[in-house]
């Protein structure tokens, strides 16, 4: 086995996920961490991911909280409590941005039939290779209900 100093230049013949392990060594705090994690997955992994974290927990990140978050009360979601977007990647960047204004008008809330919400409240991460119609369909028609607006396009489309 070798081993690098991470410090150092990128060895040669070196595979792209150790770009990725030398950079969250180098990470500075939570936030830097997701940026990384989001860095390395796309365009290899997934053409888009999204980091969500627990409203509270970031929160208490930003506030520089010293303590853990057990002695917050923290270490369980509770259902319906929102996320917050931490990260976003997409292969195409233009769409970065589209895809931050449909999160900001369509919150994600733990213990959602999907996406994060889902994969928060039961703790098994979801793989999904392909979307098909009918979980685009439940997700326009949340999105719907939660925004107040009757058109899915008029979510999608802005």
């Amino acid at each position: 086995m070798n081993s690098f100093d991470t410090a150092g230049p990128e060895p040669r013949g070196i595979s792209p996920s150790w770009i990725v392990e030398k950079r969250l060594v180098g990470a500075s705090d939570w936030f830097a961490t997701a940026d990384v994690l989001g860095d390395g997955l796309v365009p290899a992994w997934a053409d888009w991911c999204a980091v969500h974290v627990r409203a509270s927990v970031v929160e208490a990140f930003r506030a520089g909280s010293a303590v853990s978050l057990a002695e917050l009360g923290l270490t369980r979601p509770i259902d319906g409590e929102p996320l917050e977007m931490v990260t976003l990647r997409h292969r195409d960047a233009e769409r970065e941005p589209v895809v931050r204004q449909w999160a900001a008008e369509v919150p994600v809330r733990t213990g959602d039939a999907y996406g994060a919400g889902r994969v928060t409240a039961t703790g098994v991460t979801r793989y999904l290779p392909h979307v098909g119609p009918a979980m685009l369909h439940a997700t326009a028609a949340t999105a719907c209900r939660r925004s107040g607006k009757s058109d899915p396009r008029v979510i999608f489309e802005s």
